[in-house]
């Protein structure tokens, strides 16, 4: 019974028709006892001081020894079943009547002794005993394969909209379905919840609910489908494929799939019933040169700007309901888009463009190199796809069979990504959707400095979102700033920052600085602080300021870390920023100068520097105003907040007894803010390999020095792998002065 949950994204399961239906549990079935029992609702939601440990807590919990907390269930082979009766709900944390801001879940760990089905039913019904009706109340379940948050693979997350009994199903790549869910040998985790966040289709109510959980195990009905290694798209001497489900399903129809060979009849079958991609592009259209993935166009600079035609071009990427945009191509381009010059994101869009036709785009990830490796594993590197994102006529709503854009963050350094432009195809319409001519573009943003995603402290057992005001406090505390200190190791120019706060008096402006770590002081400057000889802070270390309107209420997004009101705020602010050590701060203020504005910092973050607990600092078990530190800066812990007093004006904080950290944290110490800088790059000059400041004929001598396989030279500049003639065609096309 969890208080947080942050490994997932979960979607809806798309409709559409059973290979099996129902189940060997097709009866609602929430309250009978189990061969396993956990009635004991999350012990934070008892509104007691002392909390508790959560005995089934998952990857939120350790146990005395460090190991994650879950309701061990044991192992199972095929022919056995077994049964969780259990409680979960959401509930007020705060114990405030604010109403329900926390999340009970049950993890349950299994293991099965060999490749098999998983026949799984959840069951769930109110306190009164009135079951989900998967209209305005439903469950919400998770399958892993795999019991460490590192290496665990998502096979399921879903909710249950067919209300009570919800059995979770096994969906293949054409949008079919089957009760029988396939798992690879090994432990596994069953995860029982409801809904995380309210919306129109799942809303959030509170607990706590009943639920009854029956999985049944049961094997392969071909032997083949467990023991084949050979791909099921590719024709075979032996039985049966690697993909157990489908291998199934194909057996079912043919026999002779598992019993003798696996032939072109079997691959054909794979296609149809299970939606196994094999690439195709016959005869490709002499209009467009890139109307096969094999031809793509490589686009080796950000920003860059292309223009397309697929009025008549194939259509040869994968093509089902499940992963792209529950939508179809048809007349299909392709582009190889990189290096990526830092971490940060990418932005590949028709908007504003004056782009007419219905398009659709997807984003494929190739990693380090521009090669796109076979075309036939195309679907393992689908990342993600986008349609109808515009609004190009200003009317405040998207534009409907219009251009589309994807903007892809968490992207890595120095990667290359495969993209695909076409247009719909409507599968329920005759004729397919006629292709058009076009432009795209491709943008990067770096970011250079990231501090991580928000956490909880835990406050005596119950999730707290802890932070100190930002802005106008009392009247002798006018402005009080955390300073949050960062490295800046590339000459830039930011276009914005994002930071994580909790609204505390709605301001409409929000301020922001970057300081230099001061050197020099004395006593003062020691380890940077941003104070003079006298103690007070130096105005003269701000190497760039400023203010932007802000409606703090709207102008925000949940990243999806599981943290309730927390606020991201995405700031758009230019300024120059060279290499160097740094303090960032923002705070709250009211554009008429008025007193009053602040919001609170959030003061937990997955990085940064740890606030070290040594005589010099201020322990505050309430985390209220402390005191002022009047000793010394401690060693090692940059991490400041303006207070007042005598001497530095400069306060340090630990947690209180109270308060612990999460899992692998260390307990009791404060971590940095979460915030992180945005925007471009200092331009390098593609293709002066030499430093020169010109491409010349010295980069054409390097790179024919470099002929060969070399994966990785900076003379790689195709990222092809290898440096040959195309690298040499690129330095010369680049030929003359940087600018």
């Amino acid at each position: 019974m969890s208080k947080c949950y942050s490994k997932f994204t979960y979607g809806i399961v798309a409709t559409a028709a059973l290979f099996v239906a129902g189940g060997a549990f097709a009866q609602c079935d929430p309250a009978s006892a189990g061969n396993f029992t956990d009635n004991e609702f999350d012990t934070g939601a008892d509104c007691s001081t002392t909390g508790g440990v959560d005995a089934n807590g998952g990857w939120n919990q350790l146990d005395a020894d460090g190991e994650y907390m879950f309701l061990e269930a044991g192992e199972y082979s095929p022919g056995s079943s077994f049964r969780v009766q259990g409680v979960v709900g959401s509930y007020d944390s705060q114990c405030s009547g604010d109403g329900s801001n926390a999340r009970d879940l049950d993890w349950v760990r299994f293991s099965v002794t060999e490749p098999c089905y998983v026949q799984i039913t959840l069951s769930m019904a109110d306190s009164a005993g009135v079951p989900l009706n998967g209209t305005d109340m439903f469950d919400l379940f998770f399958l892993e394969q795999g019991s460490d948050p590192e290496t665990a693979i998502d096979l399921a997350g879903e909710y249950g909209f067919d209300g009570c009994p919800h059995n979770i199903l096994y969906t293949f790549a054409n949008g079919s379905q089957q009760a029988r869910f396939p798992v690879e040998a090994g432990e596994l985790l069953a995860i029982v919840t409801i809904p995380f966040e309210p919306d129109s289709t799942a809303p959030i109510y509170g607990g706590p609910m009943n639920y009854g959980l029956d999985i049944a195990i049961s094997a392969y009905d071909n032997a083949s489908c467990t023991t084949a290694t050979n791909d099921c798209i590719t024709v075979s001497s032996s039985g049966g494929c690697s993909d157990g489900a489908c291998c199934e399903v194909v057996c079912s129809f043919t026999p002779n799939c598992c019993d003798s060979s696996w032939d072109a009849t079997c691959v054909q079958e794979g296609v149809t019933s299970c939606g196994n991609f094999i690439y195709s592009c016959d005869e490709p259209w002499v209009g467009a040169a890139n109307d096969c993935v094999t031809s793509a166009e490589l686009v080796l600079s950000f920003p860059s700007s292309v223009s397309f035609d697929c009025t008549l071009a194939n259509s040869d990427g994968p093509n089902d309901v499940v992963n792209l945009c529950s939508s179809s191509y048809s007349h299909d381009v392709w582009y190889i888009i990189g290096p990526t010059p830092a971490a940060g994101e990418i932005l590949v869009t028709m908007c504003g463009q004056d782009n007419t036709g219905d398009a659709v785009i997807s984003l494929y990830e190739l990693g380090e190199s521009s090669d796109i490796g076979s075309p036939q594993d195309l679907p393992s590197k689908y990342i993600a796809c986008r349609d109808d994102v515009c609004d190009d006529n200003a009317d405040g709503e998207l534009d409907l069979a219009g251009p589309a854009g994807i903007n892809l963050i968490g992207v890595g350094a120095n990667t290359y990504w495969l993209v695909r432009v076409g247009s719909f195809f409507d599968i329920d319409l005759e004729t397919q959707a006629d292709g058009f001519v076009g432009s795209l573009e491709f943008g990067f943003r770096a970011v250079f400095v990231d501090h991580g995603v928000q956490k909880f402290c835990v406050n005596a057992g119950t999730n707290t979102n802890i932070g100190l005001i930002s802005g106008y406090s009392t009247a002798s505390l006018p402005k009080r700033w955390s300073f949050i200190p960062f490295e800046m190791t590339v000459s830039a120019s930011v276009d914005g920052f994002d930071f994580a706060a909790f609204d505390s008096s709605t301001p409409d402006t929000i301020g922001w600085k970057i300081i230099s770590r001061n050197t020099e002081g004395g006593d003062y400057g020691l380890n940077g602080r941003p104070f003079g000889s006298t103690g007070d802070f130096d105005q003269a270390q701000v190497v760039a300021e400023g203010s932007v309107a802000h409606a703090f209420e709207t102008d925000w997004a949940d990243l999806g870390d599981s943290i309730g009101e927390r606020h991201f705020i995405d700031m758009e602010t230019s300024f120059q920023l060279e290499p160097g050590s740094y303090y960032f701060t923002c705070y709250g203020e009211y554009a008429d100068g008025s007193s009053g504005a602040a919001f609170a910092w959030c003061l937990y973050g997955a990085e940064g520097p740890i606030q070290e607990t040594t005589a010099e600092v201020v322990i505050d078990a309430a985390n209220a105003a402390g005191a002022s530190s009047t000793g010394t800066w401690p060693a090692g812990t940059p991490h400041g907040w303006r207070g007042t007093g005598t001497g530095p004006k400069a306060c340090f904080y630990s947690l209180g007894v109270n308060y612990t950290t999460q899992t692998l944290d260390a307990p009791g110490l404060l971590y940095n803010c979460a915030f992180n800088l945005k925007g471009q790059l200092a331009a390098a000059c593609f293709g002066d390999l030499d430093g020169s400041t010109e491409v010349d004929s010295g980069d054409v001598s390097l790179v024919l020095l470099d002929t060969g396989p070399c994966a990785g030279c900076p003379t790689d500049l195709d990222g092809s792998g290898e440096v040959d003639s195309g690298d040499v065609s690129l330095v010369l096309l680049s030929t003359g002065s940087c600018q």
